[in-house]
Parts: structure tokens; C-alpha cells; sequence
């Protein structure tokens, strides 16, 4: 928590414009579930204000993003989604579109991108794991709310002037 809280600060402070950083807080607290390891996106621009700022705050090839109902999307919106993606490797996105999420999604034609951040779980993570002794310091998106959790208790009246 300790090492979190020193690169947050320091990008909080290295900042002229707060806004972005606010968003990122208060999108981690509204779009994450306690379960679940990704945050939900359902708007290009606020996804590429988030990985402005988490890709600051974490290794970017630990970052994956599942889209969802990008096939059936207008072109327009592909092309929003496109521009907000592009940071991130081909590698690190996956394509969720299948007949199964069609059929459950028919009439939704509206892209939805969801992020997570890889985790011990993964099989050569784990494999790898077994042969250091370095101590587990990664990220996940329950580790992020929790501190964003924290940060918000800390300056909430600051967030809630500035995304409202």
C-alpha cells in the first residue's frame, strides 16, 4: 500500500490538471465490483482518460482489455474505440465477441470494454512464481478500489466538486 500511495502521490502532485486522476478514482468506485477483476467501460473517452492515468500508476503489459459487441457496433463508435485503444497491444486485447454474447445481446449494439489486471492466478504466472523468492507486488482491481476507496475518504469533497 505503501508503494501505491507514493507513485499516486506523486502523480497527483505532478499534475496541473486534477480532473483526469478525480475520474479515475471516482469510475474505480462506481464501475468495479468487489468480485470481479476488471472495471467496466461503456464510453470511449473515459476509457482512454483511465489508462492515462493507470498506465502511470502500473506496468502497462499487465493490463488486459475484453471488449464486447464491437462487430455489431456502428462504425462511428468502432472508430471512437479504436482512438481510445490504441495504447494498449493487440496482445492485451481479446475480442469477446461470439455467438453466445450475440445472442445474449442482441438489440445492444453498443460497445462495452472491460479492464482487469493480470493476477497471480494466471498459469505461468504461477509457474514462474514457484521459483522466486521475490515477494508478490502486483495490482489487481480490488487492490485499486481498495485505494481508491482510501483516497476517496481522504479528499472525497475535492472529487465530488470536480465530477459533478
Amino acid at each position: 500500500m505503501m508503494q501505491m500511495t507514493e507513485k499516486f502521490r506523486s502523480l497527483y502532485l505532478e499534475s496541473e490538471d486534477k480532473k483526469h486522476i478525480h475520474q479515475f478514482i471516482y469510475h474505480t468506485l462506481t464501475h468495479s465490483q468487489y468480485n470481479k477483476n476488471f472495471i467496466i467501460f461503456n464510453c470511449a473517452v473515459d476509457l482512454y482518460n483511465y489508462l492515462q492515468v493507470i498506465r502511470k500508476l502500473v506496468y502497462k503489459k499487465d493490463i488486459r482489455l475484453s471488449y464486447y459487441n464491437y462487430a455489431q457496433a456502428a462504425e462511428k463508435d468502432q472508430n471512437n474505440w479504436n482512438d481510445a485503444l490504441k495504447d494498449i497491444p493487440i496482445s492485451q486485447r481479446i475480442n469477446m465477441d461470439n455467438e453466445q454474447e450475440e445472442n445474449f445481446c442482441q438489440n445492444r449494439r453498443q460497445i462495452r470494454v472491460e479492464l482487469s489486471l493480470a493476477s497471480q492466478t494466471e498459469v505461468t504466472r504461477i509457474q514462474n512464481r514457484a521459483n522466486s523468492v521475490i515477494p508478490i507486488k502486483q495490482w489487481n482491481v480490488r487492490t485499486i478500489q481498495i485505494f481508491c476507496h482510501y483516497v476517496f475518504i481522504m479528499m472525497g469533497d475535492r472529487i465530488n466538486k470536480e465530477v459533478a
